[in-house]
């Protein structure tokens, strides 16, 4: 039989607990939002900027020469990936909470796991579920109070290049597109891998990022086009046809309404964490009312491109009318 803690119980093991599951508590923003990150790559132990790009070299073999004149290398295309630090201050009812985790029961050994601890990890998740669906359109806001406002998201920095003028069709990293329909979405997004990505890009495993109603409305053009060929066995696609299975389509919540689509690799979208130091903070302390618990959390996160260039990224623009 499990043992059932008493109010008074709970709330001095929930005080405990930031400081016991420190590390486990901090990971869970970031472990909730993995379904999206997988596809990205991480960077730890980022706290405010630090300075990433590549540098261009061009060394070439030529015929043997007694003397050779040395190549140098051109200027460094850098860039910065800025973290930013955000905190959270919740009041939360552990009864409450401690029904909606667990089913009304207050056992200290269900499922294998402190209830305290699982309160305390159901409540840091949801800032995870808010990061998810902010990490394209966040827009960095000192004065805000919400997710949206703490850092610049992934369209939020490429809509900015677009005005600066350093993503363009000029330049081969832009691809404007007409409003998309089941009738004509398979031709256009094959049109941007082919025709707009560059050849250093197509020549990668790459990821398309994409609004989900535009995955929906790819999926029944390709099975509008493809479904009475034999040998067609599925309808829902996971690669771009026509890619050989190297452009892998990645429709997230995220980019809900933004009408854009990104064509890159995993390496070259970055998430920027901390995870590292003693900067980020996690405490669950008493309030003024005794019913209540309060969550007070500081981490940092941030996101950016590692490149601009034709040879990392094509960015997507759908038109609208």
């Amino acid at each position: 039989m499990a043992e059932e803690l008493s109010q008074e119980e709970l709330t001095e093991e929930l005080k405990q607990t930031g400081n016991k599951y420190r590390k486990e508590l901090l990971m869970m923003p970031v472990a909730k939002i993995s379904d999206t990150v997988k596809h990205m790559t991480f960077r730890t132990g980022v706290r405010g900027k630090e300075t990433i790009g590549k540098v261009t070299t061009d060394p070439e073999l030529g015929p043997y020469k007694t003397y050779r004149k040395a190549s140098t290398p051109d200027d460094p295309t850098l860039r910065e990936l800025e973290t930013f630090l955000g905190d959270v201050v919740e009041e939360f009812d552990p009864i409450k909470m401690s029904r909606t985790v667990f089913g009304g029961s207050l056992s200290q050994d269900k499922k294998e796991m402190p209830i305290s601890k699982a309160i305390a990890m159901s409540e840091t998740a949801k800032i995870g579920e808010k990061l998810a669906k902010s990490i394209f359109t966040a827009k960095r806001n000192s004065a805000g109070d919400k997710t949206k406002d703490l850092f610049n998201g992934f369209v939020t920095i490429g809509d900015k290049e677009v005005t600066d003028g350093n993503i363009s069709s000029a330049k081969g990293n832009f691809c404007d597109l007409p409003i998309l329909t089941e009738d004509n979405v398979v031709d256009y997004l094959m049109q941007m891998y082919l025709d707009s990505a560059s050849e250093e890009l197509q020549d990668q495993k790459t990821k398309m990022f994409l609004p989900k109603t535009i995955y929906n409305l790819y999926n029944k053009g390709y099975q509008n086009d493809f479904g009475s060929s034999p040998f067609n066995k599925q309808y829902k696609k996971t690669f771009l046809e026509g890619t050989e299975d190297t452009c892998e389509l990645v429709p997230l919540i995220g980019l809900r309404k933004t009408n854009r689509i990104i064509l890159s690799t995993k390496k070259n979208m970055l998430v920027g964490v901390d995870q590292k130091s003693q900067m980020e903070k996690v405490r669950i302390r008493e309030v003024d009312n005794p019913k209540l618990l309060q969550l007070f959390m500081m981490m940092y996160f941030g996101t950016e491109f590692e490149s601009i260039d034709p040879e990392m990224l094509c960015y997507g623009k759908i038109a609208t009318s």
